[in-house]
């Protein structure tokens, strides 16, 4: 957790313990993984001031990470790209979560009535939907390493999108369709490269 630790305690543990489970996985030979990554690889909630460059934002998007959490969480994708690199055959995902919960409930209630919200963007994820993910990242055929968005496909809020974009990111251009509360987020890599769903 990015919040009641040191943050080189914080930082450390996240890179150094997912490179040494990493090179674990390949000296025994194992050649297929998948790696819990998170949303804010890219920067996101734990920035002081997200940015963000358009929406709904995609696994191009530069990031901007501030924070020893979000730093950590980028920095474990590119070890992964690294040791891909190294080894042809090892295939690997790092699964981008956002907020993973068991019913859209908790989300809801806190993007609701807790100020500085926006940060999260409303986004979510339901628990089966990522644990899917998870098994389709050793299961499905693919080369290399992917960085992919496992995040519901509508935010947690029944506000229109396009209205609380225009309300919290005045200035961040929307490039995409998000009708109704569409998510914030295209996880559309997901499903092209895992045949993964968050609601099928």
């Amino acid at each position: 957790t990015p919040l009641h630790h040191p943050s080189h305690v914080v930082h450390n543990n996240n890179v150094v313990g997912s490179y040494n489970a990493l090179c674990a996985a390949v000296a025994q030979g194992i050649r297929r993984i998948t790696q819990a990554s998170s949303v804010n690889a890219m920067g996101h909630a734990y920035s002081r001031d997200p940015r963000y460059d358009y929406f709904p934002i995609d696994e191009a998007h530069p990031t901007y990470n501030e924070d020893p959490y979000s730093l950590s969480k980028w920095i474990c994708d590119q070890q992964a790209d690294s040791l891909c690199r190294r080894y042809e055959d090892l295939r690997i995902v790092s699964l981008r979560f956002h907020w993973v919960v068991s019913d859209i409930a908790l989300p809801r209630e806190a993007f609701g009535n807790t100020p500085g919200q926006h940060k999260h963007l409303w986004g979510w994820t339901r628990r089966e939907a990522a644990a899917r993910a998870c098994l389709l990242g050793v299961t499905a055929e693919y080369s290399g390493h992917h960085a992919l968005f496992i995040i519901g496909t509508t935010t947690a809020v029944e506000t229109p999108s396009l209205e609380l974009a225009r309300r919290f990111y005045p200035h961040v251009p929307v490039r995409g369709d998000m009708p109704g509360n569409r998510s914030f987020f295209d996880s559309s890599k997901a499903e092209r490269l895992l045949g993964w769903r968050h609601d099928g």
